[in-house]
Formats: structure tokens, C-alpha cells, sequence
């Protein structure tokens, strides 16, 4: 092969990958080229100071892939890369490169790739030290264990050819048939000038990946699950498992790259760089570079989220071919907290633990159960410790009641033998049971009702890409706000009907409920509608919710009508969210329904209008809707690839009609969380909220959850 004629490698290539990629080239399909110009005119020593006689590192890399094993095996009986043939039609030609240069012509005496002769100080015997791969490779380490691989194939081969060159000493057939595969005669001088020239070139490659080994050892963090493949690696961490507290799991995406902001204090996260196609193959993730999986508190069947083959299941009389597992799971909150709202201290010690049961029959019937075994269904009514006011003590609320109970489905799937060719519109989802309704980001009702629901998904109208229709009706546990939750008298039931549409760069909800009750407490319509777009730069959700007694306002049926606006972007170079949220309230905006423990309907405009969820603390700003405008602004910033954040925020709420009870206010609010491994989230809260002609108020904080 006249390696001079192959086109140079473009300015700016790293010469390790043209190293290896020259030897990959130069070994797999003119290996020979070099093997008989060797031992045509080049001396023993020539073995000894250059293991790669220059080719290597002088010849640019060959489009040739190397021969494959099987022809390697035709045309030699060592299969070695030195003796493997070149492919049928290669321009090699020994003559020619042996007159190039007294030691394989243009392999040695060519210039490089950038033109420049190529120099001694370029070629490591086999005694120096391994090549610095490090200074000209800044790579992942999946980069350098690509050229590691290399390495150690083109180390193993060559080993191979100088063994067989040895063998083929004293002996005639062998030696016989090593003359048909270079088409030269040798003698034993020439196989042991060979061998030695082989030895060289294998020792060079040897310290070639021992080299890269140190690289990659050095690139990678310490202890991490890449430098060990040897050892089995676990499936899943255990609920129990927190080792992972300590430093990030395997294969977490790194932290942001910092870079230099320019002058300007924004973005106050992580600096995120510019988007970018690289240049170098990423490989694919498997065991030991993602994050282990983590398991739940209990799992029956097969595994949440885990791998390997599924069971087989039964076939119900329906058609339905079930795969029970059961799968059990929970967040336990733990909250040492202090307030002061300006008339009274608070202090105490509150403990919340969600555990859930999830029965997943096959990918859309599943049976939920849901407890809360350390609060009751009341404000407050946490276990935990006292600590103000008045005398401190115990709280022991621990009991059995279920909070959520239901199954749900898809009746295509439950009964496929409704429909066994698959064409007819059956495919409604159904639902039955006590659950949580979250409508309007909760602004329009936020409880857990016992209910039946029916939802017909992906119905496709001109102008749209998709529609959902859904019909609920709900009889027990309807929690009306400013209504005792009593066992009774008439209970409180609704119904009501929901869409939501997908119209080219908007979707749009509406929700309309309207719920029976007592005649002392009243009926009403509750009617919610929702704008969701991206406008610009900025994120924009408009929502109007309507309150509207049905018969004579009272305290729990009530009419008014709040309108808010929820916009974000995100700053230049940074995941970081900037946000603005307005808002007002014209009469008095009441909630359908509400879990005692949630927030008003202002709780999620910001975290100085929001509940926290536990305890007896309160929110800086007051939630209700009663005449009331205001706004939410703030800045919340990521690091370390979003397992930490700091929110700032400001809120302010003014009274447009009379006091209603509360005060003007303005607060300031921050809220730092930090993950820490794979199951706990470490939170911390501060506000301080100024009430104009009253005291004022502040709060402090730290909460720890465990995810089972």
C-alpha cells in the first residue's frame, strides 16, 4: 500500500486517535507491506529502537476496515495481524514501498498527515515510558476505554505473530507456508528479525494501555461502579439503602459546567452551555453507569420499573390476561417548624407518613389503597410533639383510616372480548372509589371524594390533536370549605363534567361542577376555564374560576370570581425560572371542595401563599379569595443537575373591599431543598411577612422526607 496516497486527516484531530487508527489500518490490511520490507533491508536493531519503525505515527490512517477474523484465517494459519492478507484489489505493492525507503519507504520516510517529516522524537521504544494520552485526550472516559480496546486487540495480535514467527524456526512447512502469505523468501534470520519486530511492536502497545488505564482511573470519581466492573451490581437500592447520601449515584449526569456570566448576577444557578452536537460517539448506558434503580417498601410480582422477563399472568372469562404485583410505597415527612402570626407562638415537632398499595393488574386496571396511619382528617392533627403554645407534650394521632381507595381502568382492556378486532370506540376509561380531584391547579377543588368517573380520551376534531371528555359524580366526603365535615344530616354530593383540548399552540380546560347540600349550608356551581400557551419566551397560563351560589349566598355557597395569570421563563444559559403571578379576586371565590390540610384557592401562585402540609403552621400570605389582589414574584435556581434549589419570592396581597378579617401584606419567602441520594430531600423555609396595623409575622422551617 503507498500510503501517501491516502488523503491527511483534518488540522485539529487528536494524533492519539490517529495512532490508533493508523495501527488498526496499517496492521489489519498492509501489515505485510511492513513485515517484508522489514525483512528486506531492515537491520535487527532497527527492532529495538523503533518498535513502529515510524509507520505508525508518520502514515495517516488507512478507509480500509481491517480484515475480518474468517479471511484472516484464509490467508494465514496464524491469524495474526502482521500476516493477515490484504483484501482482494487493495493497492499494496511491495516493490514500490520497499523503494521508497530502506525501511518500508513511504510507512517511514513520508511526511504526516500536517505535512511535517516525521521525527524520532516521536516513536517510544518499548523500554519508555506509555504515551501522554492524557495532555492531547481530555475526553470521557468512554473515549479512552474505546482506544484502550484497541490497544489491547492490536497488543494480543501482534503477540500472536511473534509466537508464530518463532514457531515457524526450524521449521520447513510452516516457514513454507509463511513464504506463500508474503510472497518472499525467509530463513531463519529473517523469522527471528520478524519475531523481535513483532515482540517490539506489542511491548509498545502494552504500555500503550496500561497509559490509557491510568487515564481512565484518574478521570473517573473515586469508588465509583465503572472501576469495578468485576463486582456484581445491585438492581435496585433498598428502601433502608441511604449510602447513596454520600455522594451521587452511579452514572449521575455530571453538575453544570460553569462559565464565565458575563458581568451580569443572572443566572444565580448553574450555568448551563451552549447546546451543541459533539463529535464523538456517545455509548450507550447500561449496568454500572445508571443509577440504580430504587426499590419500594415492598414489591410482590414483578418490580416497579425493574428488569428481566414479566410473568405470564392468567387470562380472566373477559379476555383480560392479568399480571398481578403489588407494589407498596410511601413519603414519610418529618418538621420541626416555628411560627409567629402576629397574635400568636407556635412551635412543635410534626410527623405525616402517606404510604400507599398499589395492585397493578395489567398497564391500565390497578386497585390504590392510600393511609395516612399519623394524622387524622383535620387541620392540625399530626402526631408529633408540642412545644407552643402553652404547655408542651405528645400528640399520639395515629390511626387506621383509609384515605384513598379506588380502582380504575380502561374498558377495552378489562373486556376485550367487547371488542376482539380492535375497531370499535370502546376504549373508555373508568373509575370508582375515594381519590384526590385536582382541578384548576387546585384552585377550583383539591379533596379526595368518593366517586364514579367515565373519561373518553383522544377524540380527534379539525384544529385539534387531541380531546378528552370526562364525566364524574361524587357522594361521600365532600370537604365544602367553611363547612364542618359532620356525620350528620345530608351529606354533600357533586357532579360535574370536564374537557380539555389541544388547539394548535394553546390547550384550553373547562370544568363545571355543581354540588347538593344542606339547605343551611346551600347549593353551587363552580366553574373553572383555563388558557395554557407559550408566548414568546414566556410561559402563560390564564385561568378564571368562577364561585356561584345556586339559591341564597352563605358562608359556604358563596359568589365570586377569580382571575390569575401564572407566566415563567427561563434566563439565558440556565435552567433557572424566573416568574410572575398576578392576580384578582372579585367577591367572595370559595373552593368546590377542600382537604382541610391543603392551601386556599391562592396556594399555588407561590410559596408564600402555599400550605405546607403538615402541622398546624400556616402560610405567610393568607389564601382565601375575598376580594383580594395581589401577585407572586420570584426566582428559583438550580444546581447540581436540579438535586439542589433555592426559591426567592415575593408576595404581596392588598384587599380591594373592606378587611374581610385579613390584613394588607407584603412577604418574603425562601425555600432551599437538597437531595441527598436517591430516597431523602432535605427542606429548609424562612419567611417574613410584614400585616399593615398589625404585628408582624414570621416562620422558620426544616422538614426531611424519605421516599420508601
Amino acid at each position: 500500500m503507498n500510503n501517501r496516497a491516502q488523503s491527511p486527516r483534518a488540522a485539529g484531530r487528536r494524533d492519539v486517535a490517529r495512532h490508533i487508527r493508523s495501527a488498526a489500518s496499517l496492521i489489519g490490511a498492509a501489515g505485510m507491506v511492513s513485515a517484508i520490507s522489514l525483512v528486506g533491508s531492515a537491520p535487527y536493531s532497527a527492532a529495538a529502537e523503533s518498535p513502529l519503525s515510524g509507520s505508525l505515527l508518520a502514515a495517516p490512517a488507512s478507509p480500509t476496515p481491517p480484515a475480518t477474523p474468517s479471511s484472516s484465517k484464509k490467508s494465514s494459519p496464524l491469524g495474526g495481524s502482521l500476516l493477515a492478507a490484504p483484501p482482494a484489489g487493495a493497492p499494496t505493492s511491495p516493490t514500490t514501498a520497499k523503494e521508497s525507503s530502506p525501511l518500508g519507504g513511504s510507512l517511514l520516510g513520508a511526511p504526516g498527515p500536517s505535512g511535517a517529516a516525521s521525527s524520532a522524537s516521536t516513536i517510544f521504544s518499548p523500554s519508555a515510558p506509555p504515551p501522554s494520552v492524557a495532555s492531547e485526550t481530555k475526553g470521557a472516559s468512554g473515549d479512552l476505554a474505546h482506544y484502550r480496546d484497541m490497544a489491547d486487540k492490536l497488543y494480543k495480535a501482534i503477540s500472536s505473530d511473534a509466537a508464530g514467527f518463532e514457531q515457524a524456526i526450524g521449521n520447513p512447512e510452516l516457514t513454507h507456508r509463511l513464504e506463500q502469505t508474503l510472497k518472499t523468501p525467509l530463513t531463519d534470520d529473517k523469522l527471528r528479525a520478524l519475531a523481535a519486530h513483532a515482540h517490539a511492536e506489542a511491548a509498545y502497545w502494552d504500555a500503550y494501555r496500561k497509559g490509557i488505564d491510568q487515564q481512565i482511573a484518574r478521570a473517573k470519581p473515586p469508588g465509583s461502579e465503572e472501576e469495578k466492573p468485576e463486582m456484581e451490581v445491585a438492581t435496585s437500592l433498598p428502601p433502608w439503602d441511604i449510602g447513596s447520601a454520600l455522594k451521587a449515584p452511579p452514572g449521575a449526569p455530571p453538575p453544570a459546567a460553569a462559565a464565565p456570566s458575563g458581568g451580569s448576577i443572572f443566572p444565580i444557578g448553574a450555568v448551563t452551555p451552549p447546546p451543541g452536537v459533539s463529535n464523538k460517539p456517545i455509548p450507550l448506558l447500561g449496568v454500572g453507569t445508571l443509577p440504580l434503580r430504587p426499590q419500594p417498601l415492598l414489591e410482590i410480582g414483578n418490580g416497579f420499573l425493574a428488569t428481566g422477563p414479566l410473568s405470564q399472568g392468567f387470562e380472566l372469562p373477559g379476555g383480560a390476561v392479568w399480571q398481578p404485583r403489588l407494589w407498596v410505597f410511601g413519603t414519610m415527612r418529618s418538621a420541626l417548624q416555628e411560627f409567629y402570626n402576629g397574635t400568636t407562638h407556635t412551635g412543635e415537632w410534626a410527623n405525616r407518613f402517606d404510604l400507599f398499595a398499589n395492585l397493578q393488574l395489567t398497564g391500565t386496571e390497578r386497585l390504590v389503597v392510600g393511609m395516612q396511619p399519623l394524622n387524622y382528617d383535620a387541620s392540625g392533627a399530626f402526631s408529633g410533639w408540642r412545644l407552643a403554645p402553652g404547655r408542651s407534650g405528645g400528640k399520639d394521632d395515629l390511626n387506621a383510616n383509609i384515605r384513598t381507595l379506588f380502582f380504575e381502568g380502561d374498558l377495552g382492556s378489562t373486556l376485550p372480548v367487547l371488542d376482539e378486532k380492535g375497531i370499535l370506540p370502546i376504549d373508555f376509561g373508568y373509575t370508582v372509589g375515594r381519590q384526590p380531584l385536582f382541578y384548576q391547579n387546585g384552585m377550583l377543588i383539591n379533596d379526595n371524594v368518593t366517586m364514579v368517573g367515565i373519561a373518553r380520551n383522544s377524540i380527534h376534531l379539525p384544529y385539534t390533536s387531541n380531546i378528552l371528555l370526562d364525566f364524574l359524580y361524587g357522594w361521600d366526603h365532600v370537604q365544602r370549605p367553611n363547612r364542618p365535615l359532620t356525620l350528620m344530616g345530608q351529606q354533600p354530593s357533586l357532579w360535574g363534567l370536564s374537557t380539555s383540548a389541544d388547539i394548535l399552540e394553546s390547550t384550553y380546560n373547562i370544568q363545571l361542577l355543581h354540588i347538593s347540600d344542606a339547605a343551611q349550608f346551600g347549593n353551587g356551581w363552580y366553574v373553572g376555564a383555563a388558557a395554557i400557551q407559550r408566548i414568546g419566551l414566556f410561559n402563560t397560563t390564564l385561568r378564571v374560576n368562577n364561585s356561584i351560589a345556586d339559591g341564597r349566598p352563605t358562608a359556604v355557597s358563596t359568589n365570586g370570581t377569580l382571575v390569575s395569570l401564572e407566566t415563567s421563563f427561563t434566563p439565558f444559559r440556565s435552567d433557572d425560572i424566573v416568574y410572575f403571578n398576578p392576580y384578582v379576586a372579585f367577591g367572595n371565590f370559595t373552593q368546590a371542595a377542600k382537604d382541610p390540610i391543603v392551601p386556599g384557592p391562592l396556594g399555588g401562585l407561590g410559596i408564600t401563599y402555599a400550605a405546607y402540609g403538615i402541622g398546624t403552621a400556616v402560610s405567610p400570605l393568607n389564601s382565601a379569595a375575598n376580594d383580594v389582589a395581589g401577585f407572586a414574584t420570584g426566582y428559583q435556581a438550580f444546581w447540581d443537575s436540579h438535586r439542589r434549589s433555592l426559591t426567592l419570592e415575593l408576595g404581596v396581597r392588598e384587599n380591594t373591599a373592606g378587611s374581610h378579617g385579613t390584613f394588607n401584606a407584603q412577604a418574603i419567602g425562601a425555600r432551599f431543598q437538597q437531595a441527598i441520594g436517591q430516597r431523602v430531600l432535605l427542606e429548609i423555609d424562612g419567611s417574613f411577612t410584614r400585616q399593615e396595623d398589625h404585628n408582624n409575622a414570621f416562620g422558620l422551617r426544616t422538614e426531611l422526607d424519605y421516599q420508601f
